[in-house]
C-alpha cells in the first residue's frame, strides 16, 4: 500500500507535511481496535498487530528524514510509540518472556522495528518538550533497545540512535545521555552507543562539547578492541578537522568510505554504517591505535586545551559506581599525558627560581585555582579508587612532580598541609604516593 504511494499523491499535505486526516484517523481507529480487542482469538489479534506494525514502519520509512518532523501530530506519535513498546516484550526484556506468548516473538521484534520507526520519526525536542514523562520513556526506551539480547534488536540499534541523534541535533540532553551511556554501561552495549556517535559524525558535522568528545574518544582508544580503537582514532581526526581547523588532520575524503547498509529490509531510512578502508596495502592501519600515541600527540598538539581536558577527566572519574574498572583505567592512563603539561603554582610556597642561571625554560599550563582543582582530585582519587588502580596513580603523582621542578615543592608544601588537617587518613595516602 505504501511503496512509493505517499511520495507520488497527495496522503502527506505539501504545505504541513503532516499526514492526510484520513489516515491518520484510520490508524489510529486500527490502532484502539488492536490495542483493546480482548474478544477474537489470539491468531488473530496477533495477526492485525504484526501487519498494524509493518504498516506504520512501511510508512515512516518511505518518507525521507527531512520530511518526516510534522508527519505525525505529537500525539499520535506518542500513542504510538507507547503502544509499540507495550509489544515489544522480550525483544527488548529478558524477564517480560509472557509476551512470547501472549503476542509472538514476531510481532515482538516488528513491534521493535515501528518503535524504532517512531523515534526516528523526526525530532523529539518540540514533540515532548512539554512531557517530562515521556521524554524520560524515550531515553529508557533506547537504552533497554541497546541491551536486548536479541541479534536482531542488536542489528538495528545503533543505526537508530545515529537516526535519532541527527534528528535530534539541538537536544543537549539526549546527546549528553548517549555520551554518559559510553561510560556507565557494562562494556558490550557502552561500545554500541561509541559506534552510534562514530556512525553520526562520520556522516555530518555534529554541534557538541568539543572537550568531552576528545575525551571519549581517548579513554576509547585504551579498548581493547582494534576496531573501536580504529573508530577512536577516526573520530578525533573528524573532531579535529571540525572544530580546530587542523590542517594536519588527515584527508578523511580521501582515505575513508563511508557505505550505506540496511540492516534489515523493514528498517529503511537514512541510517548508515561506517567502513575503513585504506588505499594502502591491505593489513596496514589507516590510523595508529595506541592510546599513548593519541593522547601524547593531543596534549602536545593543543596544550591549551589542557585544562579543560583534565577537569572532564576528573569530573568522569568522581562517578566511580557508574563505570567499568576497564573505564576508570583508561581514565587514569589518559590522565598521564595532559597531566605533564601541567605547572603548578602557588604563591604560599617557595619556588625555585627557573630563570636563575639566564637560561630561559618551557613553562607549562597552570594558576592557583587550577592548581587547587589537580592536587585535591588527585587526593581523592588517590583515596577512592580500587588498590588495582595504585599503580595508575602513583604514575599521576609522578609524572606531576618530575615534568616541572617547582612542582615538587608545591606537592610537598600541600601534602604537608593536608597531612595538618587530618593526619590519620592521609599518612595512609601517602604511602601510596610515595
Amino acid at each position: 500500500m505504501f511503496r512509493g504511494l505517499l511520495s507520488a499523491s497527495n496522503l502527506v499535505d505539501s504545505q504541513t507535511g503532516q499526514l492526510s486526516h484520513i489516515l491518520l484517523d484510520l490508524f489510529s481507529a486500527i490502532r484502539v481496535n488492536v490495542e483493546s480487542d480482548s474478544d477474537r482469538d489470539i491468531s488473530t489479534i496477533t495477526s492485525l498487530r504484526l501487519h498494524f506494525a509493518k504498516t506504520i514502519t512501511l510508512m515512516v520509512n518511505s518518507i525521507p528524514l527531512e520530511k518526516r518532523k510534522a508527519l505525525l501530530p505529537p500525539d499520535k506519535k506518542q500513542e504510538f510509540m507507547f503502544l509499540f513498546f507495550s509489544w515489544c516484550g522480550g525483544a527488548i526484556s529478558q524477564t517480560d518472556r509472557k509476551h512470547a506468548r501472549d503476542i509472538g516473538t514476531y510481532v515482538e521484534l516488528k513491534a521493535m522495528h515501528a518503535l524504532c520507526s517512531m523515534l526516528c520519526c523526526g525530532p523529539a525536542t518540540e514533540s515532548y518538550s512539554s512531557s517530562v514523562h515521556v521524554k524520560d520513556s524515550i531515553l529508557r526506551w533506547i537504552d533497554m533497545i541497546f541491551m536486548s539480547t536479541s541479534q536482531t534488536v542488536q542489528n538495528i540499534c545503533e543505526d537508530m540512535l545515529s537516526t535519532v541523534l541527527h534528528l535530534n541535533d539541538q537536544n543537549n540532553a539526549l546527546f549528553e545521555f548517549v555520551v554518559d551511556m559510553c561510560y556507565k554501561q557494562p562494556s558490550e552495549f557502552a561500545k554500541r552507543y561509541f559506534k552510534s556517535l562514530v556512525m553520526l559524525f562520520s556522516k555530518r558535522e555534529y554541534p557538541c562539547e568539543l572537550v568531552s568528545m576528545l575525551v571519549l574518544c581517548q579513554v576509547y582508544a585504551g579498548d581493547n578492541d582494534d576496531i573501536i580503537r580504529q573508530s577512536a582514532a577516526w573520530l578525533i581526526q573528524i573532531l579535529r578537522r571540525q572544530f580546530l581547523d587542523d590542517t594536519g588532520a588527515i584527508n578523511l575524503s580521501s582515505t575513508l568510505h563511508t557505505s550505506m547498509s540496511m540492516s534489515d529490509e523493514s528498517f529503511k531510512g537514512e541510517i548508515f554504517s561506517v567502513t575503513l578502508r585504506s588505499k594502502r596495502a591491505p593489513g596496514i592501519r589507516l590510523f595508529p591505535t595506541s592510546q599513548f600515541f593519541i593522547c601524547h600527540q593531543l596534549s602536545q598538539q593543543y596544550p591549551s586545551l589542557t585544562m579543560e581536558m583534565i577537569s572532564e577527566l576528573f569530573s568522569r572519574l568522581t562517578y566511580l559506581k557508574d563505570i567499568s574498572r576497564h573505564i576508570q583505567a583508561s581514565i587514569l592512563n589518559t590522565l598521564v599525558y595532559w597531566i605533564e603539561n601541567i605547572e603548578l603554582i602557588d604563591s604560599n610556597c617557595e619556588l625555585l627560581n627557573l630563570e636563575e642561571d639566564g637560561i630561559s625554560r618551557e613553562r607549562g599550563y597552570g594558576n592557583e585555582e587550577a592548581t587547587r582543582l589537580i592536587l585535591n582530585n588527585l587526593l581523592y582519587i588517590t583515596a577512592v579508587l580500587p588498590a588495582e588502580h595504585q599503580n595508575s596513580v602513583g604514575r599521576l603523582w609522578k609524572t606531576l612532580v618530575t615534568k616541572y621542578p617547582s612542582n615538587l615543592n608545591v606537592v610537598i608544601q600541600y601534602i604537608f598541609v593536608a597531612m595538618s588537617l587530618s593526619p590519620d587518613h592521609v599518612i595512609i595516602l601517602v604511602k601510596i604516593i610515595i
